[in-house]
């Protein structure tokens, strides 16, 4: 509870204590008015001076005027601190304002400091006050005070020559702004908001190839030309003021193209450039050189999906090879690039195509390609193009015909109609076939009959071993006298362009009667007889020249081993000659037996008499007779006699074969007669037939 004194004096005080808190108010609106006109003193210092700067020396740089906004601002924020926040911080008790107000009015005598600290006093019993001086002290205060105007402390004058300082900025910088209204929005434009709008000028420039915030981009490593075209005032001189990276400035003067356009060319640009042109009253805002990488392929997999029908497998082909796709193939290109791209073309043949792209990097493009063609991919990101795009060949593997060979066995250029025609046909198809025919036709028909082969299994790419057949003609009855012409052919299984058709060489046979193709197998073999014949006669000559050698002197020795080296080549071509004789044999004995001419078991007794034992003798007597005498370099007459022996023997086995060979005609003949007998049904048929089964077999009886 307070003290009544104590309440008595505070009561006696509060009149001068409202006076200090008027004083202590007027005190904190001087500081606000004095730190604000010196704020705005500062701000018009700054327009001014960067105004003039910017203005008159054309165009400061961005950064230029960047580092003058951070000035000024660094320097009406000390303002702001040193005359406006620092002050109205500072804590202004009453007896700091009644002490001022003493300095101010002597006359008081420190009775107002006095009273001030009276009416804070709090009394106590045990203290001895003398609260009627106190009382008297605060009364001669008050009285002292009651006319007294505590805010006269301040100094007006000084708050009226700093207030109407910056009154007069604000005005000059209101009249300024509203006289140039276009020059102060340009300027707050330049210095407060950094922009790059320019001065207005009488020359003007306009650079090709520049956006909107003057930048370009050029690949890294490659040429750049700056092309600017001069307006209004075109002048003599344009420099070109240029830094790389955060190079030193240097500068070039561009050469003219024409009267009004100018170029500087900068070689390989491997790092960012910053120039400005100044030329005539004018001198442009920065412009800016970027230096980018350009998007190119780095991963590329061609992935190929053949038609069904081929039944292979996924293709893939990686980086540059050329892509070998069967025809009819799904081709996917994909594909990641070296960075980020907002386009992938793929340019195929003379169409254009527009990839997906599935990621930053990342493109995919299915295509159905219906002819081989050049392949190139081009890649762009957000400012450049590849300028190497990858470029590769698909070519497209159309599916072949059937590849088809067919082969005769043991059939001439005749056939009779009762003969059998044995054939092998051997196929291959790059991916399989779906059917084989046989396809024949007489040259008095009009089109061709076919007869599917059997063996084929539908998908079959290779036929190994060669598909075997044997064509009975006695089912379609050809007339004697008819050409019989058949082919082997087979389709494919292709179903993109429709089923390929292969065909093999085709065959002419002559139709003839048992009559006609016997006459000529016996004329064929009185050929190979009269072979054999002259064979025989020659080995006789060679055998009888042997003989007649002899023991000759030393200087015969030359001609000695002349004859003995053609002796050996005579028996190295009779051993080829009588291998030949033996093949043919055995031909036309085959074509007898697929004519139904001769039986097989009169095929077997010929072989064994005749075709064998020409076989046997060319590669056993008579090639050792000739690696006999080629073995031989002085022969003596008891070698001779020896050789000669070996003739004699060759000669004997021939001459058997010879006799063996004309039974052969005579067989042939004799069949033909019965073959010809049982066509013709005669009355005498069977008792004619088996006369001549006797002759036959009387033929053979010697075999």
């Amino acid at each position: 509870m307070m003290n009544p004194t104590s309440e008595i004096l505070r009561n006696k005080a509060a009149p001068l204590r409202e006076k200090l808190e008027a004083l202590r108010s007027g005190a904190r609106q001087h500081i606000l008015i004095v730190g604000l006109s010196y704020m705005v003193i500062t701000t018009a210092l700054f327009f001014l001076l960067s105004f003039s700067i910017d203005y008159w020396t054309l165009d400061l740089e961005r950064s230029t005027r960047t580092i003058l906004l951070g000035a000024a601002a660094a320097v009406l924020l000390g303002v702001a601190v040193r005359w406006l926040l620092l002050p109205l911080r500072i804590t202004l008790s009453d007896d700091d304002l009644a002490l001022a107000v003493e300095r101010e009015n002597p006359e008081l005598k420190e009775s107002l400091i006095n009273a001030v600290q009276f009416s804070r006093y709090r009394f106590d019993a045990r203290h001895q006050v003398s609260t009627d001086l106190m009382e008297a002290v605060e009364d001669q205060a008050r009285e002292a005070t009651s006319r007294l105007d505590f805010r006269g402390t301040l100094d007006s004058s000084r708050l009226r020559r700093r207030a109407t300082l910056g009154v007069l900025c604000i005005l000059t910088l209101g009249i300024l702004a509203f006289r140039f209204p276009d020059e102060a929005s340009l300027w707050f434009q330049r210095a407060i908001l950094l922009s790059e709008a320019p001065w207005p000028s009488k020359t003007e420039f306009v650079l090709h190839g520049f956006d909107e915030s003057r930048t370009a981009w050029v690949a890294k490593g490659r040429d750049y030309s700056v092309v600017a075209q001069a307006k209004g005032v075109i002048p003599r001189r344009v420099v070109l003021r240029y830094r790389y990276g955060e190079g030193r400035r240097q500068k070039a003067v561009m050469h003219g193209l024409g009267r009004s356009e100018f170029k500087h060319d900068f070689q390989r640009v491997l790092e960012p450039i910053e120039f400005y042109l100044v030329g005539g009253d004018r001198r442009t805002a920065p412009y800016t050189i970027h230096v980018v990488d350009r998007p190119r392929v780095k991963n590329l997999v061609l992935t190929g999906i053949p038609p069904a029908y081929t039944n292979k497998s996924t293709i893939v082909v990686e980086g540059g090879q050329e892509a070998r796709l069967p025809a009819g193939s799904t081709l996917k290109i994909a594909g990641e690039a070296t960075k980020s791209i907002v386009e992938a073309k793929v340019i195929f043949g003379e169409q254009e195509h527009i990839a997906e792209l599935t990621g930053d990097r990342n493109f995919l493009l299915q295509l159905e390609p219906e002819e081989s063609a050049a392949l190139e991919i081009i890649l762009r990101d957000d400012r450049l193009e590849d300028d190497r795009p990858v470029r590769l060949h698909v070519r497209l593997i159309k599916d072949r015909p059937p590849r088809l060979k067919l082969r005769l066995s043991g059939i001439g250029d005749m056939v009779t109609p009762q003969a059998v025609i044995p054939m092998s046909v051997h196929i291959t198809d790059d991916y399989g076939i779906s059917s084989a025919d046989l396809r024949w036709r007489l040259s008095s028909a009009d089109a061709h009959s076919s007869i599917p082969l059997d063996g084929i299994e539908k998908g079959m790419r290779v036929t190994d071993p060669p598909i075997a057949y044997r064509w009975e003609l006695s089912t379609h009855h050809p007339p004697p006298g008819e050409f019989l012409t058949f082919l082997v052919e087979a389709l494919d299984l292709d179903d993109v362009a429709g089923p390929n058709l292969g065909s093999s060489e085709t065959y002419t046979l002559k139709v003839v009667t048992i009559q006609e193709f016997s006459v000529e197998m016996i004329r064929r073999q009185e050929e190979q007889r009269r072979e054999l014949k002259r064979l025989i006669e020659r080995e006789e000559k060679d055998r009888d020249s042997l003989t007649t050698l002899g023991a000759d002197p030393e200087d015969a020795r030359t001609g000695r081993e002349r004859a003995l080296e053609g002796l050996e080549r005579s028996q190295r071509l009779a051993s080829r000659q009588t291998e030949g004789i033996g093949d043919r044999m055995e031909q036309i004995l085959a074509e007898m037996l697929n004519n139904r001419v001769a039986e097989l078991r009169h095929a077997r007794r010929i072989r064994s008499r005749v075709i064998h034992p020409l076989r046997d003798i060319s590669t056993g007597a008579i090639q050792d007779l000739a690696d006999h005498l080629g073995a031989l370099e002085a022969p003596s007459a008891d070698t001779i006699l020896k050789t000669a022996q070996s003739y004699d023997r060759i000669i004997s086995q021939l001459n058997r074969i010879l006799s063996y060979m004309d039974r052969i005609e005579k067989f042939t003949e004799v069949v033909a007669i019965l073959r010809t007998i049982i066509e013709s049904h005669s009355a005498a048929t069977k008792e004619t037939e088996k006369a001549y089964k006797k002759k036959i077999e009387d033929i053979f009886k010697e075999f």
